[in-house]
């Protein structure tokens, strides 16, 4: 609970720290600390008092607005929040409000240092609650991580290189310590670890060469990774908080149960005497054809034997004795099949294109066995048990592919930070960019392959080496160097 401890310890913004420090981009609070001023756009009052008056004349003559006027209300809005931005930051010295207020997180930052250092950290999350638990730390982690980052800068601008990428390796524990108990978390722990990689590609743009902190940053890098396994664990913890909430019900449970029952008569009664067809019946003439043919196959569905792998009433033989762990059990075993097989692949030695299209397979594949035609709706109306594995699998994740395709493209940034690092340690080693990616470096996870590398104007750049794989392309990893410093270290 240190964590939390040391959120409740992070002092409330005032304006100018928070516009500063909270809504500023980070190369912006990186000049401010090397004592750049905030920056005023001189154009942006004209413009304000031509639109103000602008603005003022229509409001006289009350008229449907056309789509120029529209966007030139939408301009005014924007020009107004920035002049009320320039009027808060006016006379502002941002170097001192941001020391100063970061300098009053200090206690919170040292707590969140304790907590970061803990092999595991409990986010005292009630699985027992199942899955409406709330996540009021989501709250509260992303402003602390921007005062992680903003302190990295700190340092870096005094000089202690180490302690600044320290700061962000801190991020990445914390990350690392919240991404493997929920979906919300999980991806939260992404973004958070992609803006620490961010960080640090800012840091290492801006510091001279040298080796000695460059082999620590490597060694600390591969020892702060996101294991692989947490997105395995991450969807069956929220597979189990699912059966869980399933567990909570009680009265559903109960309702099922008397269903199966009323089902299992109504199939005895099937086999002794035939399904009715109601087609030969007086109740017929107020229904359409397409009415009576439904009945007709839906008596069939209720009589036709569901495939086992469905989790079927037959196999919990008397249903007296039908526990509701027993019953939640049956009614996950379609999802547990899913879940296991679309681990498997993604956990294969398939390239990426290959576990995208298995994925969608299974995908497909769980969406006609629940609802997606009508004769697997049919047989969820005949079977009660599969109604309830219904009710999970609407609760689970089941697009696989939109939760392994962003956990890729994460492992890609963060091999492409790796990657660099070792390209910063070749240029304090030899004085200079190497002319082709060293070898031996980390694989692109998309393809498997070496990233494409790229001499800039400022420095480096790794991208993926073949975009097709994605189907639309990704950003280049942008990599800066400190002019004016290559020189070998031996």
């Amino acid at each position: 609970m240190l964590y939390y401890q040391a959120f409740l310890l992070r002092p409330e913004p005032n304006e100018p720290e928070k516009e500063l420090i909270y809504d500023g981009r980070m190369e912006d609070i990186c000049a401010y600390l090397s004592g750049a001023a905030a920056a005023f756009d001189p154009d942006v009052e004209p413009r304000l008092r031509e639109l103000e008056a602008r603005h003022r004349a229509r409001l006289t003559q009350p008229r449907e607005i056309t789509l120029s006027e529209y966007r030139e209300r939408s301009e005014l809005n924007a020009l107004r929040d920035g002049h009320d931005r320039q009027e808060r930051l006016r006379g502002v010295d941002p170097n001192r409000v941001i020391r100063d207020y970061v300098r009053r997180c200090a206690n919170a930052i040292e707590l969140a240092q304790a907590a970061s250092e803990l092999s595991e950290c409990d986010w005292g999350i009630q699985h027992s609650r199942g899955s409406a638990y709330p996540l009021s730390q989501l709250t509260e982690v992303r402003p602390f991580a921007r005062i992680l980052h903003v302190d990295a800068l700190i340092h870096l601008a005094d000089d202690d290189n180490r302690l600044a990428l320290e700061r962000c390796l801190m991020t990445r524990r914390l990350a690392n310590h919240m991404g493997h108990e929920k979906h919300l978390l999980f991806l939260v722990s992404m973004a958070l670890d992609g803006q620490a990689l961010h960080c640090i590609r800012l840091i290492l743009g801006c510091i001279e060469p040298d080796a000695e902190v460059l082999n620590w940053l490597r060694d600390q890098f591969d020892r702060e990774a996101i294991p692989a396994a947490s997105l395995a664990q991450m969807l069956r913890m929220d597979f189990e908080d699912v059966c869980q909430s399933v567990r909570n019900d009680r009265r559903r449970l109960n309702e099922v149960r008397e269903a199966m029952r009323l089902k299992r008569q109504i199939r005895a009664a099937l086999k002794q005497n035939g399904p009715p067809q109601l087609s030969q019946t007086a109740t017929s003439k107020d229904l359409t054809d397409e009415e009576v043919e439904e009945f007709d196959r839906l008596m069939a569905a209720l009589e036709q034997e569901p495939e086992p792998s469905g989790g079927d009433i037959e196999e919990v033989g008397d249903l007296n004795n039908l526990t509701d762990e027993a019953l939640v059990t049956l009614a996950a075993k379609p999802y547990a099949a899913f879940l296991n097989a679309a681990l498997e692949t993604m956990a294969s030695d398939m390239p990426y294109q290959g576990k995208i299209a298995k994925l969608k397979e299974l995908e497909r594949e769980v969406r006609e066995q629940y609802g997606n035609n009508r004769d697997s709706q049919r047989m969820m109306l005949a079977h009660p048990e599969r109604l309830l594995g219904l009710s999970i699998v609407i609760l689970c994740q089941t697009e696989m592919t939109r939760v392994y395709e962003p956990h890729i493209r994460h492992l890609a940034h963060v091999t492409a930070v790796r990657a660099g690092i070792e390209v910063y340690l070749f240029r304090a080693r030899e004085g200079h960019l190497p002319e082709v990616l060293p070898a031996g470096l980390p694989k692109d996870p998309f393809t498997g392959r070496d990233f494409k590398y790229e001499i800039t104007d400022d420095g480096f750049m790794l991208s993926l080496p073949d975009e097709s794989v994605l189907g639309y392309g990704l950003s280049p990893y942008q990599f800066r160097v400190r002019q004016g410093t290559d020189r070998p270290q031996n």
